[in-house]
């Protein structure tokens, strides 16, 4: 819709996840190059969380782009129990047949899948989004798939992405195992206010915008980083509201008064952009952050 108003070629805001819009922040480039690293040294398990919306899926996307033609990847995003089984969707992810096939039997398949993707000189990685969904028995089959093993190679590494509190699922009674065997860890946090200027002007460049310091207002991002927390996914519904705003006016800068009218009438409708505890009473430093990369918590009898 204004797009050509603004001189894009595409929508800078959009919530669905695009790899060629990650923002490179601090907090995400160490996130990608962590998982990178996974790859490379041939991680066991990687674990990458955050809060809802700050961008871990489309971490995931991107790293997906950069698999070499020696990796056999698999991506299962449907990790809830009302979606069925779980080592199905596994094995669907591979292309594995699993009609009438019980548990041991899609076990069995998928062990023998994994060797002949070995012997093929190929690695598997299976990448899990919204593990966060998965119950103990879902993160116990994930467990034992990390026991294949070869001659001491292991043959399948495995990315859990999932929401904070997945952190708080792994300190369950029984999946000390699995927690043990994670390599990497690293915590997304939202966006400074500074990282939330550089975030937007990042994505209207990248949509084709020849002066991206002009398009919004200091005063707009005082509000946008205001009402959205830094969080990327509610950064953009924001800024693609005040841009349809913008353009309905037909007005070439996005102040503060388009940012606000796009607030109060959010808010008119009972539901806001991010619910008031989420929302910090004054501007976050980088430095009034706790560094991204953390351990996951163990229990003290671990």
């Amino acid at each position: 819709m204004y797009e050509a108003f603004y001189g894009l070629k595409a929508k800078p805001f959009s919530i669905v996840p695009q790899a060629e819009f990650l923002f490179p922040s601090r907090r995400h480039s160490a996130a990608l190059h962590l998982l990178e690293y996974g790859l490379i040294s041939h991680a066991m398990l990687t674990l990458i969380t955050g809060d809802i919306g700050t961008g871990k899926t489309t971490l995931i996307r991107c790293l997906l782009k950069k698999v070499g033609q020696d990796v056999t990847l698999g991506l299962v995003s449907f990790t809830h129990s009302a979606y069925g089984d779980f080592l199905r969707w596994i094995l669907t992810a591979f292309g594995i047949e699993t009609r009438r096939r019980t548990q041991a039997e899609m076990y069995e398949a998928f062990t023998r899948f994994l060797v002949e993707q070995y012997a093929l000189g190929k690695r598997v990685v299976l990448v899990v989004d919204e593990t966060q969904n998965l119950s103990p028995a879902g993160l116990e089959q994930l467990r034992l798939l990390s026991n294949v093993n070869v001659e001491g190679h292991e043959l399948l590494q495995i990315i859990m992405a999932g929401q904070t509190n997945l952190r708080e699922k792994l300190l369950q009674p029984g999946l000390e195992q699995l927690v043990q065997r994670i390599a990497f860890s690293y915590h997304l946090e939202p966006l400074d206010r500074r990282e939330t200027e550089q975030y937007v002007r990042y994505r209207l460049s990248t949509a084709g915008c020849s002066d991206s310091a002009t398009v919004f207002t200091a005063e707009a991002f005082d509000l946008v980083f205001k009402h959205s927390g830094g969080v990327p996914r509610v950064l953009n519904t924001i800024c693609d509201s005040a841009m349809v705003y913008g353009y309905a006016q037909q007005k070439a800068v996005i102040d503060g008064d388009i940012v606000s009218e796009v607030i109060e009438d959010r808010e008119r409708t009972g539901i806001p952009f991010l619910p008031r505890f989420n929302v910090p009473e004054e501007p976050v430093t980088a430095e009034r952050h706790v560094a991204g990369a953390v351990p996951v918590p163990h229990s003290a009898s671990s």
